[in-house]
């Protein structure tokens, strides 16, 4: 599936699109809320800006993207890889990113209010300017990140 196909069948109401093929895709500002990707391969994808909100992303492939204010509030990523990616801005509040791998990701300025991180990867990931208030930490990995500085 290439970006063309992707934005014809978004704009017939089809919105399951589980395994799709979208490695180093233009998704730029797409509209995706509520859409199925589980287990799609999105690695190094321009999401920037992009509306994920209440997607389906588990055990999706996102490593290295560019998700820079893209919109994931409510978004299920539980077990996803976005080893390296780039998500400075964007909105994680109530995302499930539960036993995701965001080993060096760029979290700065993130909003992860409410997010589950339960047993996630953040391994050297950047969190400075993020808010996690209410976020579920238990069993993560924050091994050498750069956590927001206290109030």
């Amino acid at each position: 599936m290439d970006v063309r196909e992707l934005r014809q069948q978004l704009g017939t109401g089809q919105r399951d699109f589980p395994d799709a093929d979208l490695y180093e895709a233009n998704l730029a500002g797409i509209d995706l809320r509520g859409v199925d990707l589980q287990g799609a391969n999105l690695c190094r994808a321009d999401l920037r800006g992009a509306n994920l909100e209440d997607a389906e992303l588990v055990g999706a492939n996102l490593a290295g993207a560019d998700l820079v204010e893209a919109d994931l509030a409510g978004a299920n990523l539980a077990a996803a890889d976005l080893n390296g990616a780039v998500l400075s801005g964007a909105n994680l509040q109530s995302a499930n990113l539960g036993r995701t791998d965001l080993h060096g990701a760029d979290l700065t300025d993130t909003n992860l209010q409410g997010a589950d991180l339960r047993q996630a990867n953040l391994h050297m990931a950047d969190l400075k300017g993020a808010d996690l208030s209410g976020a579920a930490l238990d069993g993560a990995d924050l091994r050498e990140a750069s956590l927001p500085e206290g109030p």
